[in-house]
């Protein structure tokens, strides 16, 4: 069996990381993570159990939202739209998105976010969504 190697395992990676932390650190940055080791993330462990075409899929995914989300951020509805994709380029859930948006007193429904998304990923052809995939089914009576 062939032990596909993961790009932060290449030796080519590490050298350019080791590069920016040395720079990083000449410039006066202090890593928050060395600080106060509980924030860690280890990225080896991320998405671990998910087969290879699955983890590059879902980098791919998030690369491309993060891209169109910082080249594209004057193509925006508005300002509550640009707030839940930067969200989500930073691999933020509904459901935390929805808590965050509470905590600074603009409370939103996780489907009212999760729409947001879709109009993003299908106006950029990230994922192509049906019209009815689009807005919610719920229909109003008129009274």
């Amino acid at each position: 069996m062939v032990h596909l190697m993961s790009f932060w395992e290449k030796p080519e990676f590490k050298k350019e990381q080791d590069y920016w932390y040395k720079k990083a650190a000449e410039d006066g940055f202090n890593d928050i993570e060395t600080i106060h080791e509980e924030l860690k993330q280890n990225s080896p462990n991320a998405y671990r159990q998910a087969q290879p075409i699955i983890r590059e899929n879902k980098l791919e995914y998030f690369l491309l939202l993060d891209q169109f989300v910082n080249d594209d951020n004057t193509n925006f509805d508005n300002g509550m739209d640009l707030f839940v994709m930067q969200r989500f380029a930073e691999g933020l859930t509904n459901k935390a998105i929805c808590q965050l948006l509470d905590s600074f007193g603009h409370s939103r429904h996780r489907k009212t976010v999760m729409f947001i998304r879709r109009k993003y990923e299908n106006r950029w052809k990230i994922i192509k969504w049906k019209p009815s995939q689009l807005r919610s089914q719920v229909i109003h009576k008129k009274t």
